[in-house]
């Protein structure tokens, strides 16, 4: 059995990656918003890309519509831990 031990990536190269992928998405998130995703997802970087996923889903936007929420900003979207597998 290999032991690794692996490190979160930086908030500076996950923010430039997350612009990245936002550009080509055809998403507009400024980089401060993705900054305060990223550390609210305490640098990780599969939390912050669902996180952005779910902004993106029109199903989720009605239903913060509905609720008369601002969807500009990305602090709105919380994200929960992701269940440890056994």
């Amino acid at each position: 059995c290999l032991d690794l031990k692996v490190t979160r990536p930086l908030r500076a190269s996950m923010v430039k990656r997350l612009q990245q992928i936002c550009r080509e998405e055809g998403l507009n998130v400024e980089a401060n918003a993705l900054e305060l995703l990223v550390e609210s997802c305490g640098n990780d970087f599969r939390q912050s890309l669902n996180a952005l996923q779910v902004r993106q889903n029109s199903a989720f936007r009605r239903l913060l519509a509905k609720f008369h929420c601002s969807f500009c900003s990305l602090d709105v979207v919380k994200t929960q831990q992701p269940n440890q597998l056994p």
